[in-house]
């Protein structure tokens, strides 16, 4: 409050005090002239000073409630800003209650991947030490081939030999002798020759089958499998994005007659055998879809269908 304001501030108070003094006035006066005009000018000083006071008393009164509102407001804002606070609270709870359940799942997901990678890494391992094996015996063949050699142009000398027997009489016991062993030896090492070449032989299929088994497990890890069971004569069924339907089934020959419509296209494989698979395109990809039944019932076929990643 200005000085202005507080100077025409109309206090009630006051304004009963002149009011009073103006009605006692005349008694006063009375006292006055009965020789009591001393005490005119104190009473004059007094109401004076308690005007002032209470005119400072209630400005103060007055700043203290404008002071009051202004806190009561401050409180209120103060509260609001404390609700929006506690919602966000609560909305970030939610959000980390999600992201932690995301994390788990996350978790679960790579120790399988972790696992099916270790079993992966084993089978690499095995492989990879059925070649070094391969790999010594394909040396010790080149050994022996090289022995075949020293072989060969023993039986050349031998022949030399044989021509000489008729040449040289005396000497023909002997030499027969000789020729017998050599002979025996030669049939001998034609005998460890032919047993290299069956062992050569099936370390070369040994090796082929091994290239397979790497390339099957290359494969398995750039495609997506879909196992599926196929009732004979059943509806359709839709596996992945193929759908399949089984016509019939030779459980002696285990054979089957099946189905495949993709991309509006009818593929149909009649007597087809188990464990033969069924390579088909679809639009999209560059590499064949594998369509591979490994069990043949009377009434139903299993199997699984091999789709690539890329």
């Amino acid at each position: 409050m200005s000085p202005e304001e507080i100077r025409d501030f109309d206090d009630p108070l006051m304004g009963r005090l002149e009011k009073k003094s103006v009605k006692e006035s005349p008694p006063a006066a009375d006292k006055a002239e009965s020789g009591g005009g001393s005490r005119k000018p104190l009473l004059v000083v007094s109401v004076v000073a308690l005007a002032a006071v209470l005119s400072l008393g209630g400005y103060y009164l007055y700043d203290a409630q404008r002071n009051l509102a202004a806190l009561s407001q401050s409180l209120d804002q103060s509260r609001q800003q404390l609700g929006a606070v506690s919602e966000r609270l609560e909305t970030s709870q939610g959000h980390l209650s999600a992201l932690e359940e995301d994390l788990g799942r996350s978790q679960q997901e790579l120790s399988s991947q972790g696992r099916e990678l270790s079993k992966y890494q084993t089978l690499y391992r095995d492989l990879k030490s059925q070649q070094s094996e391969q790999g010594q015996e394909l040396e010790t063949i080149t050994i022996r081939k090289a022995d075949q050699a020293v072989v060969d142009q023993l039986a050349d000398r031998t022949s030399g030999i044989e021509g000489q027997v008729g040449e040289i009489d005396s000497r023909v016991g002997r030499i027969d002798g000789n020729v017998a062993d050599l002979r025996e030896q030669s049939t001998q090492t034609r005998a460890d020759l032919d047993q290299t070449r069956g062992t050569l032989e099936q370390v070369r299929e040994r090796t082929e089958a091994n290239g397979q088994e790497i390339a099957a497990v290359r494969n398995s890890l750039e495609r997506d499998y879909y196992s599926f069971e196929l009732q004979k004569n059943g509806s359709v069924i839709k596996v992945f994005d193929v759908a399949l339907s089984l016509k019939d089934t030779d459980f002696g020959k285990q054979r089957f007659h099946v189905e495949i419509l993709a991309n509006g296209q009818r593929i149909r494989k009649k007597g087809h055998a188990i464990n033969e698979p069924i390579f088909f395109y679809v639009d999209g990809k560059e590499k064949p879809y594998e369509l591979l039944v490994n069990k043949v019932d009377k009434k139903f076929v299993t199997g699984h269908l091999s789709v690539p990643k890329t």
